[in-house]
């Protein structure tokens, strides 16, 4: 495991660009929630998701972990996030018995989405970096947006989640 969380470190955090703005694959979440400075294994699913993380792998590069709105949705499409996420490094991806994937990820740094520069074969997304303090102000702001969040999270239905998956929420 201390290799596994070793190799997340030497994934450097995006730069940003002239604008304060850094550009990452995107990584849908649902039933989940990811914390910066949590090192978390996640299961990976979808198609766009695996791409999304084979294409930060090969580059080296971090991921921005976006929270779906609606977590029943298969296809989740640019207005399908709420609009505080994370940047993440994401390690080697393993395969399970049952055919699906797991990946150990670290979270880095809160983020507040801009837009999406791509949504085909996976979805690329730019993003600000946020001060804690901003994340604070952001979280007073958009309070129905973070409510609903938890909402979805506890509206998850056991048979969905098996029991088995682990759900982190923050506390203040």
């Amino acid at each position: 495991l201390q290799r596994r969380t070793e190799e997340l470190y030497s994934i450097p955090d995006a730069s940003a660009d002239e604008q304060g703005l850094i550009e990452c694959p995107v990584l849908p979440l649902r039933d989940v929630v990811v914390y910066p400075q949590m090192v978390s294994p996640l299961f990976v699913g979808r198609e766009i998701s695996l791409l999304a993380v084979e294409e930060a792998q090969l580059e080296g590069e971090t991921m921005i972990a976006l929270i779906q709105s609606d977590p029943d949705l298969d296809e989740p499409g640019a207005h399908d996030f709420l609009p505080i996420g994370v940047e993440m490094a994401v390690g080697r991806m393993l395969r399970m018995p049952d055919g699906s994937s797991s990946a150990l990820v670290q979270a880095r740094r809160r983020v507040q989405l801009v837009d999406f520069v791509q949504t085909e074969p996976f979805m690329i997304a730019r993003a600000r970096p946020l001060e804690e303090r901003q994340c604070h102000q952001a979280r007073q702001s958009d309070h129905a947006h973070g409510a609903g969040a938890v909402q979805s999270l506890r509206a998850v239905k056991p048979q969905r989640a098996g029991g088995s998956l682990p759900v982190c929420l923050e506390h203040r």
